[in-house]
């Protein structure tokens, strides 16, 4: 039976933002404008915000036309640059995407007013606020949640394993390959799952398209054997992707998502669970067992010490408070 094609993704924010270039340009983008023309300055910052998001979206595969795009999603995207950059960046884009949401909904007429997803967005607080990383109790319970045989059991087992102990991104996780007749890491990129290797690694693609190799622990790689043992059975075995649906298709990263809110519903986690939730937690659970920043970087797969620095400056808080408490030393007056 020959393989459906799947359906090209629609992104409209590109076209969008060279339309609204002309109107801040022609000073009709908004009533406000009465006329004048926005500043060279100001749009290029104007766009850089939608490219940026345009980015995010399709990393997520995340809704990107106007109509479809979720305030909740906006939020998400706002909070991981107040995690990754800074809360006054964060600041900024937000100001942009009212701007921009201000020109779809009232200028042009492509979203009822009631349906602005900035509606559902608050202003990001300027003082640096960051969701706290997830707990090892609240994975274990999302793992506990697909601690059956079935295929879908040992897939989603063995996914929320390796974004926990690696932290890698969700466009390297959708990207892995797996081929079990090129077992050796010389493989032209054949397979990504190298479970004989001592240690056990897997190799991912980072920014920049660079491959990295990176160990994992010893759970991580019994749910990933499982899981391609159950992988062989299916009519699609012979697949590139290592990660498929139920249908034996290729599992894509709005798959993953769906994957970790249904696994955190069953595990009664009501906060919103993502990829780059793991990316944090991974970082935070390294540095407060003691884990050097350098081991650290080395298997994020980091060139810079930026978000080193980040993680440790909230490890170190953490450990700040567990030794004051143990100590007790104003309670000793």
């Amino acid at each position: 039976m020959p393989e459906k094609k799947k359906k090209a993704r629609k992104n409209q924010l590109p076209e969008l933002a060279r339309s609204w270039e002309r109107a801040l340009r022609a000073g009709v983008a908004t009533r406000r404008q009465k006329g004048k023309p926005a500043s060279p300055y100001t749009i290029r910052n104007y766009l850089k915000t939608i490219r940026l998001l345009s980015a995010y979206l399709d990393e997520h595969e995340l809704p990107a036309t106007v109509k479809k795009i979720r305030g909740e999603d906006l939020a998400d995207w706002l909070a991981d640059t107040t995690d990754t950059t800074s809360p006054g960046n964060a600041a900024h884009h937000y100001r942009n995407l009212v701007a921009f949401w201000a020109w779809a909904v009232e200028t042009e007429k492509m979203v009822a007013p009631g349906k602005n997803p900035m509606l559902e967005v608050h202003a990001p607080h300027q003082d640096r606020i960051k969701r706290p990383p997830l707990t090892q109790e609240q994975v274990a319970a999302m793992l506990k949640a697909c601690s059956g045989r079935s295929f879908l059991d040992l897939r989603d087992a063995a996914i929320i394993r390796i974004l926990a102990d690696t932290g890698m991104r969700l466009s390297g996780l959708v990207g892995m390959t797996y081929d079990p007749d090129f077992p050796s890491i010389d493989n032209d990129g054949r397979n990504d799952v190298f479970l004989d290797h001592q240690p056990p690694l897997v190799r991912i693609r980072i920014k920049g398209g660079q491959s990295h190799l990176v160990d994992i622990g010893r759970k991580t790689e019994i749910a990933l054997d499982r899981y391609v043992r159950k992988r062989s059975t299916l009519r699609h075995a012979y697949l590139p992707q290592l990660w498929l649906g139920r249908g034996g298709h290729p599992f894509g990263r709005q798959g993953v998502q769906m994957v970790l809110k249904k696994r955190a519903e069953q595990a009664g986690i009501k906060e919103r669970i993502h990829p780059h939730r793991f990316r944090r937690s991974m970082a935070t659970w390294h540095l407060d067992a003691d884990g050097s920043r350098d081991t650290l970087k080395a298997r994020a797969g980091w060139s810079s010490d930026d978000m080193i620095n980040l993680y440790v400056s909230e490890s170190r808080d953490r450990l700040a408070w567990k030794e004051s408490q143990k100590l007790g030393v104003a309670d000793r007056i």
